[in-house]
């Protein structure tokens, strides 16, 4: 009598095995889902980064362009009757305060309407950054005051600059000598940001 009721007894729920089974293949199934969201994050990530160096990198090339296509050799007379250096080049300061490039350009870097006035602009590279430099309007009589500030790559391997003369040579500083012209003929920015190629363009000042 007891297994004929035993036999009768409807079966429900899972045994042990497949509760176990199931769990098994939910935590594969997680940690596959897991990984695949790990791994579109990470290459958004890496996206986002090389966009921002891309960036940064078109920025800073825009904005040498811009001053190459304006540099000027009229420069006015300092304070104390000595003349201004026109375009002013180191091959590597060994302060980092000072600039690599140093040159005067006609209106206004920060604004693209047209202007006349005279301004000073920089370059350096301190810390991994390139920073550019903007002197407001010089006013001959009056003290220099102090430049403008700003970060345009940061991440950055290396910043080389060489200079072209009417020799037809490069030179990694300018004036190289007594007889060179105040603006040398073209310039040759060699750029490399953490885990990108160089890039190389190279500016007509002539």
């Amino acid at each position: 009598m007891d297994t004929e009721f035993a036999a009768r007894r409807p079966t429900a729920g899972f045994t042990l095995l497949e509760v176990l089974v199931a769990i098994m293949i939910f935590a594969i199934m997680s940690v596959v889902a897991y990984r695949g969201l790990d791994q579109v994050l990470l290459a958004r990530e890496r996206l986002t980064a090389i966009t921002t160096q891309w960036r940064e990198l078109g920025l800073l090339l825009g904005q040498m362009g811009r001053n190459f296509a304006t540099a000027t050799s009229y420069v006015p007379a300092r304070e104390d009757g000595q003349p201004e250096p026109v375009f002013l080049a180191q091959v590597q300061p060994t302060d980092t305060e000072e600039t690599l490039l140093s040159m005067h350009v006609m209106g206004d870097p920060a604004n693209p309407a047209p202007a006349s006035a005279l301004h000073r602009v920089a370059y350096r590279l301190r810390e991994g950054r390139v920073e550019f430099l903007l002197w407001p309007a010089a006013n001959p009589g009056q003290a220099q005051p102090e430049p403008r500030v700003l970060t345009l790559a940061e991440n950055v391997e290396e910043f080389r600059l060489r200079y072209l003369g009417p020799d037809g040579n490069w030179r990694d500083d300018w004036p190289g000598d007594q007889n060179t012209t105040p603006l040398p003929w073209g310039v040759e920015v060699q750029v490399r940001l953490r885990g990108m190629a160089p890039v190389t363009r190279i500016f007509s000042l002539q």
